[in-house]
């Protein structure tokens, strides 16, 4: 599976990292391909940084600065509702970004996922880039209050009619049909997967993170589609996980909520 590079040439980066160095994140994880991401902010500027594991901080990697007080970064947030299902949403534009950028992190029952995305100007995604399970660290107030002075006071609590439409999504049908079997690689290897199938059986569905027996299945190297993707109404997913004989559990998150399936 080749992992998705963010096209850094598209957006102004900053070298300079003394603002935020010395604190600590909202958001820090290890990126699919290979970077650690690092959310971060001061008491008026929005930082997102990318830099190799180990590597010196002022040499490589880059940092992406967006502007707290004239907009530049705006913020959805989610809190837990009673379907155990929380967000949080940062979107970055300015005259220095060709397009826009967002960060999103969504946590269900404990576990997390987050993916960096990259926008152009019509608003159409060129490149999204997820955070490896179990490579995530939030702090603990990014759910409940999100990053101080960006967005407006109606992210930081839902209202009651909010959390009755996100309980009324999580205990509506979900949008596809899952069938689990296993298979085995025709390449001579004689190594034999565990599979999930998903038939979409709605328009535009994002689907958003597959955790397998707890995530103690992974996906790599399978050349299974990196997620969050689009899927259109009839479209088949197949994803197919190493070392994993037999799938016992499922929990499968989209845009519309998140369902667990067992085996």
């Amino acid at each position: 599976m080749k992992p998705l590079i963010i096209p850094a040439l598209l957006i102004a980066l900053f070298a300079a990292q003394s603002a935020h160095a010395g604190g600590g994140y909202d958001l820090q994880c290890l990126l699919e391909n290979g970077e650690q991401m690092t959310l971060s902010h001061a008491s008026d500027t929005v930082y997102i940084s990318f830099e190799k594991p180990g590597g010196d901080a002022e040499e490589g990697g880059s940092v992406i600065k967006l502007d707290i007080p004239s907009g530049e970064a705006k913020q959805n947030v989610i809190p837990k509702s009673d379907a155990g299902t929380a967000s949080f949403t940062l979107r970055g534009e300015s005259d220095d970004i060709e397009g826009a950028i967002a960060l999103n992190y969504s946590e269900y029952d404990g576990a997390g996922d987050a993916y960096y995305t990259v926008m152009n100007s019509m608003g159409q995604e060129t490149s999204t880039v997820s955070c490896k399970p179990g490579a995530i660290k939030v702090s603990k107030s990014l759910l409940q209050n999100g990053i101080n002075g960006v967005g407006s006071q109606q992210t930081n609590k839902p209202t009651p009619s909010q959390q009755q439409q996100q309980q009324v999504q999580q205990s509506t049908t979900p949008p596809f049909k899952v069938q689990f079997g296993s298979s085995v690689s025709n390449e001579g290897w004689n190594t034999k997967y565990g599979v999930i199938q998903l038939t979409i059986t709605d328009d535009n569905v994002v689907l958003k993170s597959i955790r397998v027996n707890r995530g103690n299945c992974k996906m790599e190297s399978v050349g299974n589609r990196t997620l969050p993707a689009t899927y259109k109404f009839g479209d088949v997913a197949t994803f197919k996980y190493m070392k994993c004989d037999r799938i016992i559990e499922a929990n499968i998150a989209t845009d519309s909520g998140s369902w667990t399936f067992n085996n």
